[in-house]
């Protein structure tokens, strides 16, 4: 069985992509054997991966002991625990002063300490057993350490960028720091084998950047153990549900609320109706549009969950939320919730945007797991065609298809990927 090196850090046992763990999970059925490289755990992880931890040093180094943090551990998720509860403004000044900090010295990311750590336990793991090849996948840090791995030990490499580096839609940064950014990037992504990505849009979009790379499409899966088969019994109250994070003006759930709020001024549903639970970070501009609305009454804000747990909300809802990227030169971008609440195997309500996400549209066709709704009159329309079902069925059937539900499983992504491996070493 050939073996390759996943450099990147273990999601959920750690904060990263879900790339890592689904590939982990299941490449060795299509006989690649992987081996993380990561940062330390938090948590432990099954016993069957095979996983390398480094060592880690964070971006304040020792003087992260002078703010009572790890220096080796990441400094970005012990903030998120620290900062859990303060009011809205607070979160915002303390935001803003993180994200000029991160500008000037996170670069090419707050885990850059990581890397010495990484090339000497992957020189390790590479003298001492044989390695047919490297995949990166994030942070970026990790395409750094695959960069000098392959000048090392001549080793093919794919990168993975699921989420684009410095054509990011949710680029945090200033016009100089992106421009530091796209260097980097060339110059290290250049000696990569292949680049992958989440979307064809998002291919296009890269390819402006390294026209001469072979760049794949392989979307980020669900966890098949986690397909809602047979479907969890729904309780009485009928309820929409939105598990993460919302993004102003790019994310929004604006249109969603203003379609409620004219269904309600209308007369055609009352607060007893439905209840919209959203489950995610307390977001200061979120509860204002709320008020604005005057939907308070049906939209119920409930704090950050367990991954696990938003899997069984999900479960148990009616309809599940989905909003689409708000930005029309942003085509290809959509949240990666979408493929678990495909799992969820509940009706997807998949509200506002620009019209041109063609990804979730075309997602939505081939499963027929939900509904596409860009303005505030079809949102409208949807939400009234799931209630008057319910109110006459006393339920909702799921119409989406099994059979493709499960092309967008994590066993087909490895399996892609196998495929894309195995074309790099020429077989």
């Amino acid at each position: 069985m050939k073996k390759v090196l996943l450099i990147g850090f273990l999601w959920p046992y750690l904060g990263g992509s879900k790339r890592v763990i689904g590939l982990a999970n299941h490449l060795e059925e299509f006989s690649w054997q992987p081996n993380i490289l990561t940062a330390p755990l938090q948590k432990r992880p099954p016993d069957h991966l095979r996983i390398i931890q480094t060592g880690y040093r964070g971006i304040l180094g020792r003087g992260a002991r002078l703010l009572g943090l790890d220096e080796k551990a990441p400094v970005g998720e012990q903030v998120k625990e620290r900062i859990r509860g303060l009011s809205p403004g607070s979160m915002a000044i303390l935001r803003w002063g993180s994200d000029m900090f991160r500008e000037v010295y996170a670069y090419p990311d707050e885990h850059k300490g990581w890397i010495p750590y990484a090339l000497s336990s992957a020189d390790e793991f590479i003298r001492r057993e044989k390695c047919d090849a490297l995949l990166s996948i994030w942070p970026y840090s990790s395409h750094l350490i695959a960069q000098e791995l392959k000048k090392r030990h001549g080793l093919p490499w794919i990168a993975d960028l699921a989420d684009l580096w410095s054509d990011n839609s949710a680029y945090p940064y200033g016009r100089i720091r992106k421009w530091f950014d796209t260097r980097l990037e060339k110059r290290t992504l250049g000696d990569a084998d292949t680049l992958m990505t989440s979307s064809g849009p998002l291919a296009e979009r890269l390819a402006w950047i390294h026209p001469q790379k072979k760049i794949g499409v392989n979307i980020i899966g669900f966890d098949p153990d986690i397909m809602n088969t047979p479907p969890k019994s729904l309780g009485k109250q009928f309820t929409i549900i939105y598990t993460g994070v919302f993004y102003w003006k790019k994310r929004d759930p604006y249109p969603f609320f203003k379609a409620l709020s004219e269904l309600r001024a209308e007369n055609k549903v009352q607060p007893g109706d439905l209840e919209v639970h959203v489950y995610g970070p307390d977001q200061g501009w979120v509860q204002q549009e709320i008020r604005e609305l005057s939907v308070g009454e049906i939209v119920k804000q409930f704090p950050s969950i367990p991954y696990q747990d938003c899997i069984e909300k999900q479960r148990e809802s009616h309809v599940l939320l989905q909003l689409n990227w708000n930005d029309v030169n942003e085509r290809g971008v959509f949240s990666g919730k979408l493929l678990d609440y495909l799992a969820a195997g509940r009706p997807i309500l998949a509200a506002g945007g620009s019209g041109n996400d063609d990804v979730v549209i075309e997602i939505l066709r081939k499963t027929g797991a939900g509904v596409y709704a860009v303005s505030v009159e079809e949102i409208k329309a949807a939400i009234l065609r799931f209630i008057e079902e319910y109110r006459k069925t006393g339920t909702l059937v799921y119409r989406g298809q099994w059979k493709e539900v499960e092309k967008y499983s994590n066993r087909e992504m490895a399996k892609t990927y196998a495929r894309n491996l195995n074309l790099i070493l020429g077989n």
